[in-house]
């Protein structure tokens, strides 16, 4: 999917890690597919503090009604949504995607269960 998506989008890594996560993406041939890697413990905060997403727009060029976020956790997609910033919450686990997708509704974020239905 990341292929895709970076032949379509700027791609950028936003991540509450240190900094060997670069070599994670390198060994798994994915890291020249992403134009930011921005990384916590090099910035000095996490997410949802505003300074990770900007610091990414910034690097990419890229104002925040014309992103798109996607995170694992709610409060890290809430967090981009503040700045204006389209958050999408990633739910592998069926009940917690079906949980979500309910609870979703109205509240200004998407909800999706795999990568795959960014393309559709």
């Amino acid at each position: 999917m990341i292929p895709l998506l970076h032949n379509k989008y700027k791609l950028a890594v936003v991540s509450d890690a240190w900094p060997s996560l670069t070599d994670v993406f390198i060994n798994a041939g994915l890291y020249s597919y992403f134009s930011s890697f921005i990384i916590s413990s090099q910035i000095g905060v996490t997410k949802p503090n505003e300074k990770m997403y900007l610091t990414a727009l910034n690097e990419l060029n890229v104002m925040p009604d014309r992103a798109i976020f996607i995170d694992d956790n709610l409060n890290n997609c809430l967090g981009a949504k503040r700045l204006g910033i389209h958050a999408i919450l990633l739910c592998r686990d069926e009940k917690y995607y079906i949980s979500q997708k309910i609870m979703s509704i109205g509240k200004g974020y998407s909800v999706i269960h795999s990568l795959n239905e960014l393309i559709t």
